[in-house]
């Protein structure tokens, strides 16, 4: 995959198209570009495809019309573009999330077994998140950053209010690959515990993960929660203090972050996530 993103505002009919400039294709949603990318010309093209996917599984059909198409040469090198830097800087988002985030960073919906069980509020200072029942299942917000480009080493942050997550847990789960709920989740819980949890070759339940490291805070229900992955480990803060280290390996390169949520309660409950930083480190 060389890119990825979400419509903060989705209708009924786009206009696609794509732009071929010799070592990089510029990809463009209703006149607008979205991204540019060093992509290895072809020899030639032989032909274009209009495909059709479906996201949603195997057993809901999906459709779609297709009009207007246009193909224009062009055979003039001064138009070549060049190969663009990857976009490699510290992003915030003062409110995060899917609809919520003013900024070019991109989120997709919340993600969970059951859809209908899951609701995002906007609020002027905060995103709040909330999962109307208990399940066995992790509820997750993704960031992708601009277009799921992330560096190697970096640190990731974000401010949570556990005030209505009666019975649960809620943090982040960063080093997740393109596919699947392969990462490391690092959760505090509203009863004033902590849990590092490793969810390589997960199901996405709650009980699927590996407990690798655990403890005590202390304080107020709102939290500072920062992650750093830096050369096969992850270093976990809270409230600016080091509690943890987790030596692995195995840590996957980055496709996507996850804001995570759980609850215990039958009453479901709700967490509140503001003030996100992602900021990229040198290696």
């Amino acid at each position: 995959r060389y890119a990825v993103g979400f419509q903060k505002n989705p209708q009924p009919e786009h206009h696609l198209s794509i732009t071929d400039n010799g070592p990089a294709m510029t990809f463009n949603l209703d006149q607008q570009p979205l991204v540019t990318l060093p992509i290895a010309p072809a020899s030639y093209t032989g032909d274009f495809t209009l495909v059709l996917g479906n996201t949603v599984g195997d057993a809901a059909y999906a459709t779609a019309r297709f009009a207007h198409f246009a193909y224009t040469s062009t055979q003039d090198a001064s138009i070549l573009t060049s190969v663009p830097t990857p976009l490699q800087t510290m992003y915030k988002a003062q409110v995060p999330g899917y609809g919520c985030d003013t900024g070019a960073g991109q989120w997709s919906e919340p993600q969970y077994q059951n859809v209908s069980d899951t609701t995002i509020d906007c609020g002027t200072h905060n995103m709040s998140l909330a999962t109307t029942t208990n399940s066995t299942y992790i509820t997750r917000e993704r960031f992708y950053n601009h277009f799921g480009d992330f560096a190697p080493h970096y640190a990731v942050s974000v401010e949570i209010d556990l005030t209505h997550l009666v019975g649960g847990c809620a943090g982040i789960e960063t080093n997740e690959p393109e596919f699947g709920t392969m990462g490391l989740a690092f959760y505090i819980c509203a009863d004033h515990t902590w849990q590092a949890i490793d969810y390589q070759n997960a199901d996405d339940t709650i009980a699927s993960g590996t407990l690798l490291d655990h403890g005590v805070w202390h304080g107020a229900s709102l939290v500072n929660l920062q992650s750093t992955t830096l050369h096969g480990t992850a270093i976990i803060q809270i409230n600016g203090r080091q509690v943890s280290i987790i030596n692995d390996p195995e840590i996957f390169p980055t496709k996507h972050i996850d804001l995570v949520q759980y609850t215990t309660s039958t009453s479901g409950g709700s967490a509140d996530y503001s003030q996100f930083v992602y900021t990229p480190l040198a290696g």
